[in-house]
């Protein structure tokens, strides 16, 4: 316990160092440049400069995540410094909720290290939060959204009554959790009185959602319907494919393809994580592509780290070593992008190729290693 607690603090640590190292080197948007006037940021910054008013001339579905622009109003700097401080705390929360939540099922300790720093390297799912701050809203829900895993399977029933109706002011994420939370404590756990209570939970969490919009009537803005059918139609299939699918999770996203076996096994001990992805899958045609796979990340690295701890010797601390630092180099190069980054590419293109280069090299990887255990096993 006690060398276990050191290893802990340790990761701890490194996790903090990484995040640290994230914002300082992802740089920050230019929010006041002519391109960034229609974007969500500038409806954030409204709403805040309104604090401790509610601004109701704000689109849908802005107007209705008032919690954060709020807290950031009612802070004593300016708004810029306001959104700065809140985001960085958040997402210093949001990588050790990631890692905690890896360990949670049961992963290893070096594993979720691994993954962690990999999903901090994600150029859409963390470092464009760090870049864009003001998505601040996006960076609490994440968060949250993670820690009701852990909730969840604790039970925590005082936390989750609290943090999932309150979250819906925040964003809308913690309806993501409520069909997984369902059929997680009334088929995989079998348990009616605990699926009873997160039941009320769900309740009390979608009746917030519901009085927010009653309460603030606004007719401004895109309802599901047109930006399901933006998104559906704006790209063709197979690019809207690759950019959910594949791009969004670089450099892994070749893996449940490649090793489709695996997941589908996956999936069949953990039906409770298929429910959840089937509903991220749903909400995420309400969006960009790539941002709103956020909240499977932490599906997807638990699949990742379960394929590397059937995959690899990590029992073997120099094998085990050189596939960890493999993972955290190639998820470092693969952050690299044109908009915003550690290191920013000259054009679209550059960030096309090194999606479609490290996703291959890692698949390759894997797949080797995959056939090699199979040729010692036979023999």
């Amino acid at each position: 316990m006690i060398r276990y607690n050191f290893i802990l603090k340790n990761h701890l640590l490194i996790i903090l160092a990484v995040t640290i190292f994230v914002l300082l080197f992802t740089g920050q948007i230019e929010y006041q440049l002519p391109q960034y006037k229609a974007s969500d940021l500038t409806k954030y910054i409204a709403m805040a400069k309104s604090s401790p008013e509610l601004n109701t001339n704000i689109i849908k579905p802005f107007v209705y995540r008032i919690l954060a622009p709020w807290i950031v109003g009612l802070m004593p700097f300016s708004i810029q410094t306001n959104f700065l401080l809140l985001n960085i705390v958040s997402l210093i929360l949001l990588s050790f909720v990631f890692y905690f939540a890896l360990l949670e099922f049961k992963l290893l300790p070096n594993v979720a290290l691994a993954l962690t720093i990999a999903f901090q390297m994600n150029r859409y799912f963390f470092q464009f939060l760090s870049w864009n701050y003001f998505q601040l809203c996006d960076t609490i829900a994440l968060t949250v959204l993670f820690l009701s895993f852990i909730l969840i399977k604790r039970k925590k029933w005082s936390a989750l009554f609290l943090i999932l109706p309150v979250s819906i002011l925040v964003k809308e994420y913690a309806l993501i959790i409520l069909p997984m939370g369902l059929y997680y404590f009334l088929i995989h756990k079998k348990s009616k009185k605990d699926f009873l209570l997160f039941a009320i939970v769900s309740f009390f969490t979608v009746a917030v959602y519901g009085s927010v919009r009653m309460v603030l009537n606004v007719n401004q803005g895109a309802d599901l319907l047109t930006q399901y059918t933006t998104k559906e139609f704006y790209y063709p299939r197979i690019m809207l494919f690759l950019k959910k699918y594949v791009a969004s999770f670089i450099p892994f996203g070749l893996l449940p393809i490649v090793f489709w076996k695996e997941l589908i096994s996956f999936f069949k001990k953990n039906g409770f994580l298929f429910v959840y992805t089937i509903t991220v899958i749903v909400i995420s045609y309400f969006g960009e592509a790539e941002r709103m796979m956020a909240p499977l990340a932490i599906v997807y690295f638990m699949f990742v780290g379960n394929l590397i701890e059937k995959t690899f010797d990590i029992k073997d601390r120099f094998q085990e070593n050189r596939i960890f630092f493999t993972i955290i180099i190639i998820s470092f190069l693969s952050s690299f992008y044109h908009l915003w980054g550690i290191v920013q590419f000259p054009n679209k293109y550059w960030s096309i190729a090194s999606t479609i280069l490290f996703s291959i090299i890692i698949a390759i990887l894997f797949y080797k290693k995959k056939i090699k255990n199979l040729a010692i096993n036979q023999n």
